[in-house]
């Protein structure tokens, strides 16, 4: 009696144990460089950071727009118009799109042959959001240097 007494009481013990949680992943840090715009909607004022990645040999380009808001500590207001470096935390997942573009022309050739060329770009687009915990000015305007 006392043998089954034990297992009983062991299989309502492991029963009655509280599910196992994984601790929450602490978001990781974001540097982004760009200009800061600002623009109003709806009565509020929004601030962004586009970052532009050209790689004109491959035909692709990649832009990220953030947009920014800011911890207490951080005054965005004053960089607007500036090249800046922001560091913070993303928000939320991206946003992307992309898109392939085959243009094929026909030059006028005067070795009597008819050249095929063609040309293939690439962009990709992407929309995130970033909490702002520090900026930095980088250039007074958006100028790239």
């Amino acid at each position: 009696m006392s043998l089954l007494a034990t297992t009983l009481l062991l299989a309502f013990a492991t029963q009655a144990q509280p599910p196992q949680t994984k601790p929450a992943s602490t978001p990781a840090s974001v540097v982004a460089i760009g200009c800061l715009q600002s623009a109003t909607a709806n009565g509020q004022e929004q601030f962004t950071l586009t970052m532009k990645d050209t790689n004109a040999a491959a035909g692709e380009v990649k832009t990220i727009t953030y947009t920014l808001s800011a911890t207490a500590a951080v005054d965005l207001k004053s960089h607007i118009g500036q090249r800046v470096e922001v560091t913070g935390t993303e928000a939320g997942p991206p946003v992307t799109a992309e898109t392939d573009t085959t243009r094929t022309s026909t030059p006028a050739g005067t070795s009597g042959r008819t050249p095929k060329v063609e040309t293939r770009t690439r962009t990709d687009i992407e929309a995130r959001q970033l909490k702002v915990t520090a900026i930095k000015m980088l250039t007074a305007d958006c100028r790239v240097p």
